[in-house]
């Protein structure tokens, strides 16, 4: 077969000094619709900073069962409480969506093309837990005729503030004509 992606898994056995700290972000409101991905619009998000969304972990979520086999999911991940070790907590296709949807919502990009993914976990999110979802643009820039765009994604406790995970995202948001 042909090599499509890489990734690389591991523990950081140092101090999570690297913690993402609580920003002061405006609710995204119901119904938003976001600007159009422009160079302007990068810029000034970068300024201002992004708009917080929320997301709900729940058994009911789409993301709950990415495996065809739900019961093939490590235990930690399903909702069988009959399972022993079973915790219901969110997997990493919710985690890192939650950063795909937030880069989405802040900038309308169509269509876009996401290039590169680092995350660190911090905490587990439990079932029924609110995500609020915080993005900082970190860098804007052209090369070759592309442009792009990179992203800071921290999602917290929304009921606590407690930081849960982080993610540095690159994507296109406009490709050559």
């Amino acid at each position: 077969g042909k090599v499509c992606a890489k990734a690389r898994v591991g523990l950081d056995q140092g101090e999570a000094a690297g913690k993402p700290k609580w920003l002061d972000q405006t609710l995204m409101p119901e119904g938003y619709v976001p600007p159009k991905a422009t160079p302007e619009t990068f810029a000034k998000l970068k300024q201002t900073g992004g708009l917080e969304a929320r997301y709900r972990w729940s058994r009911q979520h789409p993301m709950a069962a990415y495996f065809a086999d739900a019961a093939a999911m490590p235990a930690l991940l399903r909702f069988d409480a009959a399972e022993t070790g079973s915790s219901g907590w969110a997997n990493t296709s919710f985690v890192l969506s939650c950063g795909n949807w937030v880069f989405a919502a802040n900038a309308l990009m169509n269509p876009w093309v996401h290039l590169e993914t680092r995350h660190q976990n911090f905490s587990a999110i439990e079932e029924g837990a609110e995500v609020a979802v915080q993005m900082v643009v970190e860098d804007f820039f052209e090369k070759k005729g592309h442009q792009f765009a990179d992203v800071r994604v921290n999602l917290f406790s929304a009921a606590g503030r407690a930081p849960l995970a982080t993610i540095w995202q690159r994507a296109i948001y406009h490709l050559r004509s």
